[in-house]
C-alpha cells in the first residue's frame, strides 16, 4: 500500500476474519511511527518501525508479508530501520469471509461503525494476495468484493 499523511495517528489498513471475530491486523500510524498489529484478543503482536517517522507528507510503500508464523514489516527500501519482523506464535489463517478495510477501521460490517479513520492523507496502490484493488471504480476479483465505499475521491491535494 502506498500513502502520504501528515498526521501523528491514524489507521491505514485493517484486515479482520468474520468467522471468528477474535482474529485481526492492523496497519497503522502511532505517534507517526509504522506499525502492524495482529492475532487475537489473546495473543496480540506488534511490529513497528519506531526509528523512522511517516507523516511526513511524503510517500512511502508499506509492505506486509507472512510467512507461517512470522510477519514481515516493511517500508520503502526496507533497509536499514525500515523493516521489522515478528517472532511471535500466532498464525494468520485464510478465511474466505476476511473482510479487508481501507483507510478505516469498521467495527461492525451491519452498522458500519468507524472507530478510527485515515482522513488526512492519501493513499493508493493496494494490493492484496497480488491483487490490485482499485479504489474508484470499486472493481471485484473472484476473491474480494467491494460491499461498502465512503469519501473516496481522485486525486491528492498537497499536504
Amino acid at each position: 500500500i502506498m500513502f502520504r499523511t501528515r498526521e501523528i495517528s491514524d489507521n491505514i489498513l485493517t484486515l479482520i476474519d468474520f468467522h471468528n471475530d477474535d482474529t485481526f491486523m492492523f496497519l497503522e500510524i502511532k505517534s507517526g511511527h509504522l506499525q502492524a498489529r495482529f492475532g487475537s484478543k489473546s495473543d496480540t503482536q506488534l511490529v513497528d518501525l519506531k526509528h523512522v517517522l511517516v507523516n511526513d507528507g511524503r510517500w512511502h510503500t508499506a509492505y506486509l508479508d507472512r510467512y507461517g508464523q512470522r510477519l514481515f514489516l516493511r517500508l520503502d527500501d526496507g533497509e536499514y530501520y525500515r523493516s521489522n519482523i515478528s517472532y511471535g506464535k500466532s498464525i494468520w489463517k485464510h478465511f474466505p469471509n476476511t473482510l479487508l478495510n481501507v483507510g478505516a477501521r469498521i467495527d461492525s460490517a451491519v452498522h458500519k461503525i468507524v472507530t478510527a479513520d485515515f482522513n488526512d492523507g492519501c493513499i493508493m496502490d493496494i494490493r492484496f494476495n497480488g491483487q490490485l484493488l482499485d479504489l474508484l471504480n470499486g472493481s471485484s476479483s473472484s476473491d474480494m468484493k467491494w460491499t461498502f465505499q465512503s469519501n473516496i475521491k481522485e486525486g491528492c491535494d498537497n499536504l
